[in-house]
Formats: structure tokens, sequence, C-alpha cells
């Protein structure tokens, strides 16, 4: 949603020059003045200062209407922003008589039914964007759109085969995700297009097997096919993206062993390959992606250990491991791994002891539950000051009362989950409770919820057992 709300802005810069300015005019062309007429007479309620009541163009001077923008010389729009302004109702196929429409942004609306085929061969449109709004139906799939640089479709309930838009050579970015599209994914968008950066498939009813041909789309900086259900060995060319910045491929079908090819996506910064049935061990790769600052590999069937480049990542914010089959000692460099602030490593095999955990100074979310854990809470926890969640529940750790010293001046912990440990007679004592410095607490132990919450303005505490 981000390019929806940027792409606008630098429109109107890179129009000023072309076009002389972004300013209005007060007239326009008859043509356009009857295209933008038809396009309001298929709305439920008006635009305001647009009008239907004159057929002449110097009555009823379009290219003064709100979010009406014309070529200063020949008077023709050249654009059109009705972005968030609740319209409601379809869109008329006279929008396509706008022949010479560089740009089209209906983003955020409540516009429904079919999307209107001729919208798909206006000869100079640049940027369209009929995202967040309700419409249905499909999409051409050989749209003629030969000056397309931005495509955004997304958050619709558009279905059947995804547009390949043939010819696009000017194609930068391509958004069709969150809608019904189904079938297998094509990529042959790269074939027409070297500019390509942005490809999002996200949310959609994709199925078949992972394609050959994304490899093509070498200036790729973002590909997300995440929540499809896509299947197959990951092919050789989509390691030829080197400029690749966020891949997600999220709940879908993939098997096999994680590629050790990802250690070519040297730029990468987000990688995520959770809810998918990798399996085998996590290569040891991370050298080679010095950039990677989030980890995704939840919800797989990874065994063995955290290989040692990912436990010495610099660049690392966010490792979620949760729920393999990864065992042996949580073993990570904190002196390294300064910027990890968010660690998941839940419903695996780990074992040992969690000493160097306390070292890793910036972290916030820390979940460590349901593993083979074991002794006490080690004292380097004192130091999580930034610490907001922790779950160590379903594990054999000791010594509630240290664990409870260990945490009680976390300033900014307001989630403590420890059920299913101490299991030595132990009970929680509630002087230590009372001390922990938080807005609300809940922390659990075996079957019981024990919960305090403190109000430092009132000075209110208390204690349900």
């Amino acid at each position: 949603m981000k390019i929806t709300c940027m792409w606008f802005f630098f429109s109107c810069l890179f129009f000023q020059a072309k076009f002389t300015s972004c300013q209005k005019q007060s007239s326009c062309n008859s043509a356009d003045l009857s295209a933008l007429q038809g396009f309001l007479s298929s709305l439920h309620s008006g635009i305001d200062g647009w009008s239907l009541n004159s057929s002449s163009a110097e009555a009823s001077p379009c290219c003064s209407w709100t979010g009406v923008t014309c070529d200063n010389s020949t008077g023709r729009v050249i654009g059109l922003d009705l972005q968030s302004m609740n319209l409601k109702g379809s869109i008329s196929p006279s929008i396509a008589d706008l022949d010479e429409l560089v740009w089209l942004n209906l983003t955020s609306n409540f516009l429904d039914s079919y999307v209107p085929n001729q919208l798909f061969k206006l000869p100079k449109l640049e940027r369209l964007d009929l995202s967040s709004n309700y419409l249905s139906g499909t999409i051409p799939t050989y749209s003629n759109l030969p000056s397309i640089r931005v495509f955004n479709v997304s958050y619709n309930r558009l279905n059947q085969s995804l547009p390949t838009l043939n010819g696009s050579s000017n194609l930068e970015i391509f958004d069709a995700s969150y809608n019904l599209f189904d079938g297998s994914v094509n990529p042959i968008l790269c074939n027409f297009s070297s500019k390509v950066r942005i490809l999002h498939y996200t949310m959609n009813l994709l199925t078949g097997e992972f394609p050959t041909g994304f490899g093509n789309c070498l200036s790729a900086e973002e590909l997300w096919l995440d929540s499809n259900m896509i299947s197959g060995t990951l092919p050789d060319d989509l390691f030829k993206l080197s400029k690749l910045k966020h891949l997600y491929l999220r709940e879908n079908q993939l098997p096999g062993h994680m590629s050790t090819r990802f250690s070519n996506l040297s730029n990468l910064l987000e990688l995520d390959i959770s809810f998918n049935a990798f399996n085998g061990s996590i290569p040891n790769i991370f050298s080679s992606l010095p950039k990677l600052e989030l980890f995704y590999a939840d919800s797989n069937l990874f065994r063995g250990t955290i290989p040692s480049t990912l436990a010495n990542s610099e660049s690392l914010r966010s490792l979620y491991l949760r729920n393999n089959s990864l065992s042996g000692e949580i073993d990570l460099n904190c002196s390294k791994m300064t910027q990890l602030s968010s660690l998941d490593l839940g419903l695996n095999q780990f074992s040992g002891f969690i000493d160097t955990v306390g070292n890793c100074l910036q972290l916030k979310h820390l979940n460590l539950a349901r593993n083979s854990l074991g002794g006490e809470i080690p004292t380097t926890f004192k130091n999580l000051k930034f610490l907001s969640y922790l779950s160590i529940s379903n594990n054999s750790f000791s010594n509630i009362t240290s664990a409870l010293l260990n945490l009680q001046d976390l300033p900014s912990l307001t989630s403590l989950v420890l059920t299913k440990n101490f299991f030595n007679g132990e009970y929680i004592p509630v002087e230590n409770m009372l001390r922990l410095h938080s807005d609300c607490i809940h922390a659990m132990m075996e079957r019981k919820l024990y919960m305090t919450c403190v109000d430092a303005r009132k000075e209110r505490r208390c204690i349900r057992i």
C-alpha cells in the first residue's frame, strides 16, 4: 500500500517537467468531458465540483474538476486522481475514451462490479491503480498497455487468470495481491520489461509448480508469492536475482531442502519461507547475506542445529524458527547479533541452558516455549531492558524465585509465560510478583493463572490466583 500512497506525488513531479505544470486549466476537450460525465453517471453519488448538466466544454470546464489534470498545451485530460473519495458504483467503459490518459488513481473507494476491458487498451497509460475496492470479474489475459509503468489491482475480488501485460516494456511495478486469481503463475511479463522492480502476488489461489522465468526480471527488488498453493522445487533462475531485497514465499507447498543458492541473493533484507515443507538442515550460508534483517523459516520440517553463520549474523533483527525439529544448544553470538530484537525458537527440540540469550540486549520479543531447555533463568536477563514478551513455557526450568528476581525490574515487560516449569514443589512468591514493573503482566504457571497489575499513577497492585 506504500506504493499507492507515494506514486501520485511522484507522478506530479514527473508530469510537471513533461507537461509544464500540474496546474489545471479551465477548459477541456469535449470528448474528454463526455467521457468524464459517463464515468460520473455510473456512480451512485456525485463528485464535488463535477457536473452532468452541460455538453459544452466551455460551460462545464472539466479541467478544473476535482482530481482532473489536463495538459496545458492541448487541454486533454492526462490524469485522474480520485483516491479515497468514497466513490460507490461501477467503472463506466467511457473512461477508456480518455485516450490521452497517463495516470488513473481510483484506489481506496467502494467501486464494485466488473472492470471494463477497454480500460486495458489505453496506449499512453503509465500508472493504473484500482487497489482497495470491491471489483470483481476478470482482467483480459492479453492487455495492450504499452506505456504502463505501475499496475496495481490489489485488494479486490478479481478472479481467473492473472493478466500478463504483453508488450509492456516499461513495466516497473506489478501488484495483483489479495484477489482471487487462480491457475499457475506466469512470469512472462519479465520477458517484456527489463525494468520490473516489484512483483506482488500475495494471497490469491495460485497453484502449480513454481515457474521458471522470474530470473529474467534482473532488476527485481521485491517478489511476493506468499499465501498461495504453489508447489515444486525452486528453479535455478530464481537465484539470479542479485538485486532482490524482499523474497516472500510464505504459506505455500514448497518441499525439499533449502537451497545453498540462496547465498547468491546477497542484497536480501527479508526472506520468508515459513509454512512450507522445507526439510533437512538450514544451510550455513548467512555470511553471504550480510544485509539480511528478517529470516522467517517457522513451521517447516527443518532438523539439526542453528548454523553458525546465522548465529553470528550482525544484520539480523528478526529470527523466527518456531515449529520445526531443530535441536542442540541455543548458542547465539550476541556480541555480533547486536540488532536482534525478535527471536522465536518455540516448539523445537533445543536443550541445555540459555545463558547466551540474555546478552542480546535489543530483544523485545523472545519465545523459547516447548523445548527441552533447563537450568535457571540467567542473571543476564536483567539487562533485557526492551523485552516486552517472554515465553519459556513447557521446558524444565527451575528456581522460580530466582527467575522472578532476574525479571522483576525489566521496565518493558508486559507478557510473561512460565507454564509447565518449576516442577519441584515450587510456588510463586507473592512479594516478587508485586515488584514486577509493568502496566499489566500475565504470568502462567502450571495450570493456574497468576496476574499482577501495576498502575504507577494510582499505586494500585493486584494479584489473582
